[in-house]
């Protein structure tokens, strides 16, 4: 499992975001809206590169020992776990094709009639001005 260090900006004014960057993995900042939040958003950030480097063939980057921001409030490592494997577009390319989906209507199924026959019904049965003026019929 890669570790990568993680500084968080929190700034000092309220209800402002805590940005959150990753030092040696190029791309990954975010924010949140409180430590927490941008603790997942940051973890969220690494799987995504992570993967899309993996798709795109390439390696990823390797964590660094040591880190230091003397801006960053907090420096954090934070885990990386990705899936090795067939993942993507690659899956669903080499794969069989999927299954013809057949639609058959339910038992006892009736399609809706057209709107002319609607408009008709609702003028036969009492629809309101409200009503017939929705459907065009006239104006009230």
């Amino acid at each position: 499992m890669l570790r990568y260090h993680v500084a968080f900006y929190p700034s000092h004014a309220p209800r402002e975001m805590v940005v959150a960057e990753a030092f040696d993995f190029p791309g990954a900042v975010t924010q949140g809206f409180g430590l927490p939040d941008a603790r997942l958003m940051i973890a969220s950030a690494l799987e995504d590169l992570a993967q899309a480097l993996l798709e795109d063939g390439k390696p990823l980057p390797v964590p660094s020992d040591d880190a230091h921001s003397p801006d960053a409030d907090l420096i954090e490592l934070a885990p990386l776990s990705v899936h090795a494997g067939t993942i993507g577009k690659t899956a669903r390319i080499a794969g069989p094709p999927p299954p013809a989906r057949v639609s058959q209507p339910a038992a006892g199924y009736q399609p809706a009639p057209p709107p002319a026959v609607r408009r008709q019904r609702a003028l036969q049965f009492g629809a309101s001005c409200k009503e017939r003026a929705a459907m065009r019929h006239f104006e009230c």
